[in-house]
């Protein structure tokens, strides 16, 4: 599945790969690649973008895309609170609910997992330039409220 997260290593690979070798239209385009092998790079195309999708909502506007993290972060505390009662296992990331520790972990999610997808992407197509600007600067404004919130208890 193209939004499992088992696969995402190999997407930026692959996405980095394709937008250093400047190589899509070239590719796309050429008489001489079969047209099985056009089919599986549109193929391949068509799951990075899944998996963009998957990934974007770091990719809108701030009032958004706290908005998300907010939501992530009260799933995040129902499942603990689930596993918790079901005597399972409990990621430690999970049952953090302050928001300058949920705001830190955005910021490293951000930056570690989400950017380097996008990245490459919007190499490949420039359309998605903006979305990429407004990820950095989200990412920013995570670590920069997160900074801020610890300075305010020492």
């Amino acid at each position: 599945m193209t939004t499992d997260m088992s696969h995402h290593h190999e997407s930026i690979g692959w996405l980095n790969d394709l937008a250093n070798q400047r190589a899509l239209q070239e590719t796309l385009h050429d008489p001489k690649v079969s047209e099985k092998k056009k089919d599986e790079v549109k193929l391949k195309v068509c799951q990075c973008i899944v998996h963009l999708g998957d990934l974007s909502a770091q990719t809108y506007p701030w009032r958004i895309a706290k908005e998300w993290e907010k939501r992530i972060a009260t799933e995040f505390k129902q499942q603990t609170m689930k596993e918790t009662k079901l005597e399972l296992p409990v990621r430690e990331f999970m049952t953090k609910t302050d928001l300058q520790t949920r705001y830190k972990g955005q910021w490293a999610f951000v930056t570690h997992v989400v950017k380097p997808l996008w990245e490459p992407a919007a190499a490949l197509f420039p359309e998605m330039e903006e979305r990429l600007a407004t990820l950095k600067a989200n990412s920013q404004k995570y670590i920069e409220i997160a900074n801020k919130k610890g300075n305010n208890r020492k």
